[in-house]
């Protein structure tokens, strides 16, 4: 009878062990992975984005990143970007390859907005500008021309300040 008690207890033990590994294991996968998939812009009022696709974009897949930033991956005339917008934090320059300081130069926006636009070593280019609390970004790692790139940028930079102003 005492066997079958300590066989029970070890078995109980082992039970509880596996059951906690499976719990940190999940953790891990969540701490692992910021990147949070979800149904379309409405989930990004919980962080305070104010973004959308520009017209004419595909295949746009919705992200909340750290749990502070808003991103929508999509394919605009072929070329893949990332646009992302947070009041949480300024960083929103991601995994980018390294940029070139002396490959910048300001895209002029509607209400004296502006963005300052980097190129990378690759080619590909990176937006930045704020309104209001929230800062923004539009980056893509796919050599595109210039002016389709701030063409591009332009646009999200007057739909940043149309979402925050309900315009």
């Amino acid at each position: 009878m005492r066997k079958i008690l300590q066989l029970t207890f070890i078995f109980i033990f082992l039970l509880g062990t596996l059951a906690g590994c499976t719990k940190k294991q999940e953790e891990i996968k969540e701490v692992s992975n910021p990147m949070k998939e979800v149904e379309g812009n409405q989930a990004f009022r919980e962080v305070g984005a104010y973004i959308e696709v520009p017209a004419g974009a595909q295949d746009s897949k919705y992200y909340i990143v750290d749990k502070k930033i808003a991103e929508i991956i999509f394919v605009f005339n072929d070329a893949e970007y990332s646009y992302r917008s947070s009041n949480k934090t300024e960083d929103l320059e991601g995994e980018t390859a390294k940029l070139e300081e002396d490959q910048s130069r300001t895209v002029q926006g509607n209400k004296d907005q502006e963005a300052t636009v980097q190129t990378d070593v690759q080619g590909g280019q990176l937006a930045l500008w704020q309104y209001e609390d929230n800062s923004y970004s539009l980056y893509t790692e796919d050599e595109v021309p210039t002016e389709v790139f701030d063409s591009l940028c332009r646009e999200l930079m007057t739909d940043s300040i149309s979402q925050q102003t309900g315009v």
